[in-house]
C-alpha cells in the first residue's frame, strides 16, 4: 500500500484537499459557536453534532465559489 509523501507529483491536489477541509472546519465552528447559547466548546462536541454544521459550512462555502 502506497501512502502519500510531501513533495511527490500531485501532492498540490492533496494539499488543496487539506485547505478545503480546514475552510470548511474553521467556518463550521464559527457558525456554530455564533448560535451555540450553552457555549459548549466545539472540540468537545461529538460528530453527531458536529456534522450537521460542517455540511452547513460546506454548503455555504461551494455557494460563495465562482462557477468553473
Amino acid at each position: 500500500m502506497d501512502f502519500p509523501v510531501a513533495g511527490r507529483a500531485g501532492d498540490d491536489d492533496g494539499e488543496s484537499r487539506n485547505a478545503q477541509r480546514r475552510a470548511v472546519e474553521a467556518l463550521a465552528q464559527a457558525l456554530y459557536e455564533a448560535q451555540d447559547p450553552a457555549g459548549v466548546a466545539w472540540a468537545k462536541r461529538a460528530l453527531i453534532i458536529r456534522d450537521p454544521w460542517l455540511a452547513r459550512a460546506r454548503r455555504q462555502l461551494q455557494a460563495a465559489r465562482p462557477p468553473a
